[in-house]
């Protein structure tokens, strides 16, 4: 009833906000302390991937994500299986041929970026650097003493 939990909850967001790269250990001196923090830590902007209930009481959390040590294994492999079929739309979409199995692993995904995407992006960039370029020069064209003396 004092703000406790609410009050962990919210450093537990802003040190996850403020310093991304880092992990949090939350220890609480019950399981069902450790449930009610976990459960409202899960309702807020963290992405589940970077919340893992450890020891005794997981089972009880009332979410509908596990996020025991399995559960969040689990969540992991489907999540590669789910952007491995997004690689494999992307090569089809980028027209590289079926042969060269970009969704297969990771492995071949990564080989995709570096042979297929890397070197059109890398175009795409140079591109809007020489039009930028361009537009500047005619910038600076139509700002020139001649030209507004022909105006």
């Amino acid at each position: 009833g004092t703000g406790k939990t609410d009050t962990a909850v919210q450093i537990i967001s802003n040190l996850h906000h403020a310093r991304p790269g880092e992990r949090t250990l939350v220890v609480a001196h019950s399981n069902q302390a450790l449930n009610d923090i976990f459960e409202k830590v899960s309702r807020r902007d963290l992405d589940e991937r970077y919340l893992l209930r450890l020891g005794h009481g997981e089972e009880d959390l009332d979410t509908a994500t596990d996020f025991s040590k399995p559960g969040r294994v689990n969540h992991m492999l489907a999540r590669r299986l789910e952007l491995l079929v997004r690689v494999e739309e992307m090569a089809a979409a980028l027209g590289v041929p079926e042969g060269e199995g970009a969704a297969l692993t990771c492995e071949t995904a990564q080989y995709l970026f570096h042979r297929h995407v890397l070197s059109r992006w890398e175009a795409f960039l140079a591109g809007l650097a020489e039009a930028d370029a361009a537009a500047k020069v005619a910038a600076g064209d139509a700002d020139s003493p001649r030209a507004r003396a022909a105006r």
